[in-house]
């Protein structure tokens, strides 16, 4: 189930960013290409504006200026002064033949109304518009025809251009972009499949948390199940003698009902449903309370119990007193079945930094360190050879939390002459 979703987010994801990604690349695209044909235009007119310049400014123009200009820029120079041609020939040789190109310059500028014959209607310089033509092979080309009034009479410039670079960079810039789009997927993949992989890492660790939950809940219900099945069996076979096994059916209900008692704490914690009643409550009274409840108890546990109380007074806290009540409950029946007889459990408050600290120190066995890392997990027992049927392993977790549904904490450390050290943080 898990690995499916995986898939279908990482497609979707996928899908989507590359959506995203085709668009902006295309209006990218897009751009440049008409850069590139704007670029390519500047160019033709900053070309025809210096040769205007130099017809204007200059009576005689070098032919091998011409020939560096027209073979660096891919032109056809035609000049005429009063109608009659220049003697250059050109300096390189176009698929589409010179004169072929001039003439369909001329024709488009005629289309204007401008004709190089006529020359004595033009008092002033003259400029058609750009024409686009196309030669015999359909390569494209700028073109206009340019008078300029001098001296003698007029020149005419007629100036094309050919741009098959242009074509040439659009293709290259389309496989550009196409190789940019391609890697760009496959990076959006990878990064969408770590990135959906580290987001359900939450989801995963729940699951394998609730399908571990699930086995050892029903293992340790099967348990007591056991038991009361085989003495409900014994029941109906000893008619006279039935009082023995009623105590033990009563045991394991017990068992069973503090079990799920405990399990329906943790499920309503996982689904948000456990609701708080608090209430402030003077410390010193309910602790003091609390250790006339306990100390019997651990008498009989053959434990003693000592509350060390500060020489600063204690704040009122905020909190639902059952539940602060069951929590140390259930510190001070895990001191008392991890340490030995005849050993003290203290109960030691204080206030430090707007915080109320509630210590629950023993002298038992201790706990490791690789132990403290799963003490709070569901389920767990640090001592798997106890024989003590009245731990299941949930009762530091349901502590635990009840405590964070109080906005406090709850620590660990290890006690000052051997043993473990509970604290409990709550705001003052």
């Amino acid at each position: 189930m898990i690995h499916k979703l995986k898939i279908r987010l990482v497609a979707l994801y996928t899908v989507t960013a590359s959506a995203i990604l085709v668009l902006v690349l295309f209006g990218a695209c897009y751009i440049n290409i008409v850069q590139i044909k704007n670029n390519s235009l500047d160019d033709y007119k900053e070309l025809r504006e210096t040769l205007v310049n130099k017809l204007q400014s200059e009576n005689i123009v070098a032919q091998s200026w011409l020939s560096q200009l027209e073979a660096a820029n891919h032109l056809i120079i035609h000049i005429e002064d009063n109608g009659t041609p220049f003697l250059f020939k050109g300096s390189w040789k176009s698929s589409t033949p010179r004169a072929i190109m001039i003439n369909r310059a001329k024709k488009a500028a005629l289309a204007e109304g401008i004709d190089t014959s006529a020359r004595s209607f033009y008092s002033d310089n003259y400029q058609s518009s750009l024409f686009h033509l196309r030669g015999n092979h359909r390569e494209a080309a700028y073109a206009s025809m340019n008078l300029i009034s001098v001296k003698g009479g007029v020149k005419s410039l007629t100036l094309v251009q050919f741009h098959p670079d242009v074509k040439k960079q659009i293709i290259l810039l389309l496989f550009l972009y196409l190789f940019i789009y391609l890697a760009g997927c496959l990076a959006l993949f990878l990064v969408s499949l770590f990135y959906v992989g580290k987001a359900l890492e939450p989801v995963v660790k729940s699951q394998k948390r609730q399908n571990e939950f699930i086995a050892a809940a029903s293992h340790d219900l099967r348990s007591p199940l056991a038991v009361i099945q085989a003495n409900a069996s014994s029941l109906l076979i000893e008619e006279n003698n039935n009082k023995q096994f009623v105590p033990k059916i009563m045991d394991e209900c017990s068992r069973m009902s503090k079990l799920i008692g405990d399990m329906l704490i943790l499920a309503s914690s996982d689904a948000k449903t456990w609701t708080i009643q608090k209430s402030p409550i003077d410390t010193e009274t309910y602790l003091i309370d609390l250790y006339d409840t306990f100390l019997t108890y651990c008498k009989k546990k053959e434990h003693n119990l000592y509350l060390d109380f500060p020489r600063e007074a204690l704040p009122q806290i905020l909190v639902d007193k059952d539940r602060l009540t069951q929590v140390i409950s259930i510190l001070i029946d895990n001191a008392l079945s991890y340490s030995p007889a005849q050993t003290t459990i203290t109960l030691r408050p204080y206030l430090k930094k707007s915080v109320f600290y509630l210590e629950i120190e023993d002298h038992g066995i201790g706990i490791t360190k690789e132990q403290k890392e799963h003490i709070f997990d569901r389920f767990y027992r640090a001592d798997l050879s106890r024989s003590d049927k009245s731990h299941f392993g949930l009762g530091l977790s349901v502590a635990k939390e009840l405590i964070e549904l109080q906005e406090g904490q709850i620590k660990l450390k290890d006690s000052f002459e051997g043993g473990s050290t509970f604290i409990i943080e709550l705001p003052a």
